[in-house]
């Protein structure tokens, strides 16, 4: 039945057109320059420089993804997420800041994913490092590159009514002469969450997981809720200045041992928070041989809290590859 309903469409089109030849030559010609036009602009699109705020938004909504969904036995909106981040990143902007080359190495294996019909956490981190990394690291620039530029203030200039020889500086000069505009400020919450990014990618780099030993210090997510500790603000509501604060505690208390900040979906079974965000994990690397070594540990640096406190606040752990 099919076949003979689109047999009579066809025929109709055709005995149409043999009796309109004009209106057909003109209406298929149309049809084609349109269809023409329609290519060229997808292929302009798909070939067109990539500005790196747009690559870092859509590595930023692929992570929201991960963070959310690549547990459960669907993920396709993490192969998308794959497969735009590679699309971007092979075409990210040539004059663009930073390791632009990085960003373009990483594109066949970021695609090679996306094709995939199963992946695993660690391979797509161990792809998408070189473009977070390239995002962090453009991030940290802007922050300090803000925080470098200050405002000029003017000098005062001595009357020449006083008697005193009027004399200007250059700076006072270009002071003077154009109006100052405030330097971009940053508010803690901001500052504290992008010098945590910074330790993680500093932490990644090179991150050996082989199952080793180590003493986690610290595990929260901004806005968590501790009943056991105290935040600065005197509360137990944990923001991203009081983990940064903990981080810089524990360096403090390690004797010199490395200390790393990671997300809790870079190693060992993944977790995250209720808002789907990854929890801030700082971890002391003291080349322990056991869990009773880390135990012990604990135990030493922080010999003021009790059992409970004590077991909240530094826990034995592994370096192992990330999964779900």
């Amino acid at each position: 039945m099919g076949e003979i309903v689109l047999w009579d469409i066809a025929e109709a089109i055709w005995e149409w057109a043999t009796d309109n030849r004009r209106r057909a030559v003109r209406f298929f010609g149309t049809l084609g320059v349109v269809v023409v036009a329609a290519g060229v602009a997808v292929l302009v699109i798909s070939t067109r420089p990539v500005a790196p705020e747009a690559l870092c938004g859509t590595v930023a909504d692929l992570e929201g993804e991960l963070a959310v969904s690549f547990g459960s036995s669907t993920n396709n909106a993490v192969f998308d997420g794959l497969a735009d981040v590679a699309s971007e990143s092979d075409r990210l902007d040539d004059e663009a800041p930073g390791a632009v080359a990085d960003v373009h190495g990483s594109a066949p294996a970021l695609e090679a994913l996306a094709d995939r019909d199963s992946i695993g956490y660690d391979e797509v981190m161990s792809a998408l490092y070189p473009v977070q990394t390239y995002c962090g690291n453009l991030t940290i620039a802007a922050a300090q590159e803000g925080a470098a530029v200050q405002p000029q203030v003017a000098e005062p200039v001595p009357s020449a009514d006083a008697g005193a020889p009027v004399t200007t500086s250059p700076s006072t000069t270009t002071s003077r002469s154009s109006s100052t505009s405030a330097a971009p400020t940053y508010s803690p919450e901001d500052q504290a969450l992008l010098e945590l990014s910074a330790a993680r990618s500093d932490s990644l780099q090179g991150l050996v997981l082989d199952e080793r030993w180590v003493a986690q210090v610290a595990s929260k997510s901004v806005g968590i809720v501790d009943p056991l500790q105290t935040a600065q603000n005197g509360t137990h509501t944990f923001f991203a200045v009081d983990i940064l604060a903990e981080s810089e505690a524990a360096r403090s208390s390690a004797g010199g041992a490395p200390v790393l900040v990671l997300q809790s979906t870079d190693f060992g079974k993944w977790s995250v928070a209720d808002n789907g965000q990854p929890y801030w994990i700082t971890v002391v690397d003291a080349g322990f041989a056991s869990s009773d070594d880390v135990d012990a540990w604990c135990a030493s640096t922080y010999p003021s809290l009790d059992p409970e406190a004590l077991a909240n606040a530094c826990a034995a752990r592994t370096l192992g590859p990330s999964h779900s």
